[in-house]
């Protein structure tokens, strides 16, 4: 098994929808309720704000990451995989792919709250929480140094 990361083309707009909407749809409808025009424009923006990859698994889309770099760390605004390809070790390899690449600095993201399976993940993964309101847990992951 080969995982690599591909910029978003056009051509995979619809794939990255659907499978936002699939992973994501249950827990905005407990928060907020799914309000369609309201999330496809915020999906949209956030293809514009984060750097978009598609995760392919040899040569099979399997999900997709969004991030930003600054001086001081990486955010993780979206990091998705198909059902089929989750508790498999793989969101672990992307985002230690995603650290590789920005050596010095530590990974943040913001999980919900009532997305148990994902807080699992990145607690059993060395994410720390650092902040909590009524909807987002913020984690951070901190590079281990180097000896």
């Amino acid at each position: 098994m080969t995982l690599h990361l591909r910029p978003f083309a056009a051509k995979n707009k619809v794939y990255l929808w659907e499978t936002y909407k699939k992973a994501m749809k249950h827990h905005i409808d407990k928060i907020w309720g799914w309000d369609s025009e309201w999330q496809i424009n915020n999906f949209n923006q956030n293809l514009v704000e984060f750097k978009t990859s598609i995760i392919f698994e040899d040569h099979k889309r399997i999900g997709y990451i969004q991030f930003n770099t600054s001086n001081d760390a990486v955010f993780i605004n979206m990091i998705i995989l198909e059902q089929d390809y989750q508790s498999k070790g793989i969101g672990m390899k992307i985002l230690d792919l995603i650290q590789s690449a920005h050596r010095s600095l530590p990974i943040r993201l913001k999980c919900f709250k009532v997305n148990k399976p994902a807080l699992d993940f990145y607690n059993r993964n060395g994410f720390v929480e650092k902040k909590r309101d009524e909807v987002f847990i913020t984690l951070v992951k901190t590079k281990k140094a180097s000896v």
